[in-house]
C-alpha cells in the first residue's frame, strides 16, 4: 500500500508540474493587442460618453484597459479576439468619420442592443459588473436620441420637405423611414403597418400661418 501510494504521489506531482510549465510556457504566447490613438473619438454629451466608455469601450474603442484577470493566457487569447472583433462591428475612437445620419442609426442599433440585454456580452458583464446599463443610464441614452417631440409650429416649408422625403421613400420601395435616414423621426413614430402620406398632425407638426 505504501508503494503504491507513493507511485501515486509521484504521478500527482508530475502531472501538477506539466501543467505548471504547459501554463508558464503558453504566457509568451500573446497576440498583440494595440490602442491607436482616437482620430475621430464619438461626440456626445458626458453622461452619454461616461455609460458608453463605462460599458462599451473597453471592446468597442481604442481605449481598451485590461483586468489582472484578463492577462494571463488563455484568457487573454479571448480577450483579444473579442476586442477585435468588438473594433471590427463599432469602433467609437473611428465613428466621427460617419455621417451624422449613420452614426446615429448606429447609436439606436447599439442602445436596442442594450435594451436587450445582448449587450455587453452576458460573460463580459459577469466579470465587470460594472458594466451593466442601469434603468436611469438606459433612459439617459434615450432621451439623447429620442428626444421629446417638437412642441413649435412648423413651416409650410418643413411640411413641403417632410412630404417631399414621403415621395422619395415610396419611390425608393422603402415606405418605413429609419433613424439611419432621418435622425429627427424615430423608428416607433412610423411602425411598418402606416402607410399613407405624412400630414401635419401625423409627422408632428402643426402649420403656422
Amino acid at each position: 500500500m505504501a508503494a503504491g501510494s507513493r507511485i501515486r504521489f509521484r504521478g500527482s506531482t508530475w502531472s501538477v508540474a506539466i501543467l505548471g510549465i504547459t501554463f508558464l510556457g503558453i504566457q509568451f504566447i500573446r497576440p498583440e493587442l494595440k490602442n491607436m490613438p482616437a482620430t475621430a473619438d464619438l461626440q456626445v454629451p458626458p453622461q452619454v460618453k461616461q455609460i458608453l466608455k463605462t460599458s462599451c469601450y473597453n471592446c468597442h474603442s481604442n481605449e481598451t484597459t485590461l483586468s489582472w484577470f484578463d492577462e494571463p493566457a488563455p484568457a487573454y487569447w479571448q480577450v483579444v479576439r473579442d476586442v477585435r472583433e468588438g473594433r471590427k462591428h463599432l469602433n467609437f475612437s473611428e465613428i466621427g468619420k460617419l455621417p451624422p445620419g449613420q452614426q446615429r442609426g448606429i447609436l439606436f442599433e447599439s442602445m436596442s442592443q442594450i435594451e436587450l440585454g445582448a449587450m455587453p456580452l452576458p460573460a463580459y458583464k459577469r466579470l465587470h459588473p460594472e458594466s451593466v446599463v442601469t434603468p436611469e443610464q438606459l433612459m439617459v441614452l434615450k432621451s439623447y436620441l429620442t428626444p421629446e417631440a417638437r412642441k413649435e409650429a412648423a413651416t409650410a416649408g418643413e411640411i413641403d420637405a417632410a412630404s417631399a422625403q414621403y415621395d422619395k421613400w415610396i419611390q425608393s420601395g422603402d415606405v418605413t423611414p429609419n433613424a439611419a435616414s432621418c435622425p429627427e423621426w424615430n423608428r416607433n413614430s412610423y411602425p411598418s403597418t402606416r402607410i399613407g402620406k405624412p400630414s401635419a398632425a401625423r409627422s408632428g407638426l402643426t402649420i403656422r400661418h
